[in-house]
């Protein structure tokens, strides 16, 4: 009897242990997506801060030129993203079907949020992690 109680124990923990990570990584909302996120490379170097009301600020440093924007970000499907046209584009980045910024939230270890400007090959800029 012992044997079936901590066999039933351990079964449910691992039950409880998937459905916490689950909704961990199946959470595409405004609230799981915050934050700030950030690429550097050669010449260039962005900050852009996602708000939970979708709000958005960047700061892009391209050759020692600074500039900053604000604007709207808004979530679409489980994981797309649009940005009003205020979004200072990366410089290998390529605008949307109609002009439009689009991109996609990816997740990796399905936990840490990372934002794809693009295609495959587009800028990928990681969320910091913070305590």
């Amino acid at each position: 009897m012992k044997t079936l109680a901590k066999v039933s124990f351990v079964l449910f923990g691992l039950f409880a242990l998937f459905w916490v990570w689950y909704g961990i990584a199946a959470d595409y909302d405004y609230q799981a997506l915050s934050g700030t996120y950030t690429i550097a490379r050669a010449g260039e170097s962005c900050t852009l801060r996602l708000n939970a009301d979708g709000s958005f600020s960047e700061e892009l440093v391209r050759l020692n030129y600074a500039q900053s924007a604000s604007g709207k970000w808004h979530r679409f499907g489980e994981a797309g993203v649009e940005f009003s046209p205020s979004f200072l584009m990366l410089s290998d980045q390529k605008p949307g079907f109609g002009g439009g910024i689009y991109g996609r939230f990816e997740k990796t270890l399905t936990l840490f949020p990372s934002l794809v400007l693009g295609p495959e090959d587009a800028p990928r800029l990681h969320r910091r992690l913070s305590w």
